[in-house]
């Protein structure tokens, strides 16, 4: 399914304790986050990242990655493991059997 709509997207200063949706870890009051807010399969949803996470997701995630609440990672870990794999299937070209 797909992203229906995004609604306000913004840096903010929370004013009360959230959990990072990136890490999972928690963004006490008074520390800047990114706030997203929309609707995703017809259910309204909002959510706060911290600055490092989400800049992470922006550096190393693209559209249409699968990322779950605490999977902020996921994208970079995946293009490490292939990146990795290419570089091993490069080096192992040279060699005739």
């Amino acid at each position: 399914m797909s992203q229906d709509f995004y609604g306000k997207r913004k840096w903010v200063k929370t004013r009360k304790h959230h959990h990072c949706w990136g890490c999972g870890g928690s963004i006490p009051p008074g520390e800047n986050a990114h706030y997203h807010s929309g609707v995703y399969e017809g259910e309204f949803g909002a959510f706060y990242m911290h600055a490092e996470c989400y800049e992470d997701w922006q550096d190393n995630c693209q559209a249409g990655d699968d990322i779950g609440y605490g999977d902020i990672d996921a994208c970079q870990a995946v293009r490490d493991r292939i990146t990795a794999y290419i570089k091993s299937l490069n080096a192992n070209s040279g060699d005739v059997q």
